[in-house]
């Protein structure tokens, strides 16, 4: 058996891919990056690093929500 037969019996139980959180993040980078470019030159590092470290730790957070879901 499995690790995720045993942890995720169905994980279409909720018409949720497992991969839609992969492709969300990766659509909202391309922007943000672009963004990020223009940024580094105006604010500065140390601004630009904290508000990405926010957003990354909101998108993990994010992740593990979309998982949470699944198991119920």
């Amino acid at each position: 058996m499995s690790f995720s037969i045993l942890f995720i019996p169905n994980p279409y139980v909720f018409n949720f891919s497992t991969t839609f959180g992969s492709r969300a993040i990766a659509i909202l980078q391309i922007p943000v990056t672009a963004v990020s470019v223009v940024l580094i030159d105006k604010s500065g590092r140390w601004p630009l690093l904290m508000v990405s470290a926010a957003g990354m730790g909101l998108s993990s957070l994010l992740i593990g929500f979309s998982f949470l879901l699944q198991h119920l």
